[in-house]
């Protein structure tokens, strides 16, 4: 198994493919006899090239969704959709960091794509009050635009002050009531591989993808806790999350909310009671 990038002598090589960066790669073990091991790669600003094709792996592995069936392209273009406005290229700087993490397989030089999951710099809000609203985790969209917003209401004197703040420093001084996470989303594992210990190698991979330095997605921010929602319906996530990689519930957070479904060729929002889940690293 091996990734689309390589590690020389240790050291992460940053690889342009199609406008497409691979800023790290590294190794996961598997639980399997032939392939003990999985290669990882961090993507970041993808391209429509790879964006389509996690879109296909995402629409079978996530949704369950049969490409062939009717209604199957206008589900992916929605993923499609989705996935470029969070992970693909922008003409201008991100204020959030995203990556997509993904393995793929090389037997009989396929380099087929067996896992992937999301990670993405948001805000979680935390009321000071009781009265207030109940903790709540942004869109990466919402808490970018809540950013911006805050900082375009500066003066000019605030501006200059604020303009070369680490991000972290930045939402505690402007908005406290918010604090910088990183939340864990789209984890999804090819029927072959699953199993193998994908899904709980990629996620401990991403843990430790959080220890910022200059050659990681995260860039120079420090982050010690990782976040994630998951349905309470959805056993297996939650035994994978709580039970093997340790994730605690967040106080006073999630309960009633809505989920979404594919049905036909639309995706539907359905009531569902979703967990707010957290681990310190």
């Amino acid at each position: 198994l091996v990734l689309s990038g390589l590690v020389v002598n240790g050291a992460a090589w940053i690889q342009t493919s199609h406008h497409q960066h691979v800023v790290r790669n590294g190794l996961i073990k598997m639980m399997s006899s032939t392939s003990p091991t999985a290669a990882v790669s961090e993507h970041i600003d993808s391209d429509d090239v790879f964006l389509d094709q996690a879109s296909d792996f995402m629409l079978s592995n996530f949704w369950g969704v049969d490409s062939n069936s009717d209604g199957s392209s206008s589900l992916k273009s929605e993923i499609f959709n989705d996935l470029r406005a969070n992970y693909g290229e922008r003409m201008g700087k991100r204020l959030l960091n995203s990556v997509i993490l993904n393995a793929f397989d090389d037997k009989d030089n396929k380099n087929n794509l067996i896992g992937m999951l999301c990670l993405e710099v948001t805000l979680l809000h935390e009321p000071n009050t009781l009265e207030d609203e109940a903790t709540k985790i942004l869109s990466s969209t919402n808490a970018e635009t809540l950013l911006k917003n805050t900082v375009a209401n500066l003066g000019p004197k605030q501006r200059r002050q604020y303009k070369d703040f680490p991000l972290i420093d930045l939402v505690t001084e402007l908005l406290p009531e918010y604090r910088v996470i990183v939340l864990l989303s789209n984890l999804c594992v090819s029927k072959d591989a699953r199993g193998k210990g994908v899904a709980f190698s990629l996620c401990k991979y991403a843990e430790e993808s959080l220890n910022g330095d200059s050659s990681s997605w995260n860039g120079e921010e420090d982050f010690n806790e990782i976040y994630l929602k998951v349905e309470e319906s959805n056993e297996s996530a939650v035994n994978l999350y709580k039970s093997k990689l340790m994730y605690t519930e967040v106080p006073g957070a999630g309960g009633e909310d809505t989920a979404m479904r594919a049905e036909g060729n639309e995706f539907v929002e359905v009531d569902s009671k979703v967990l707010y889940l957290k681990k310190g690293l």
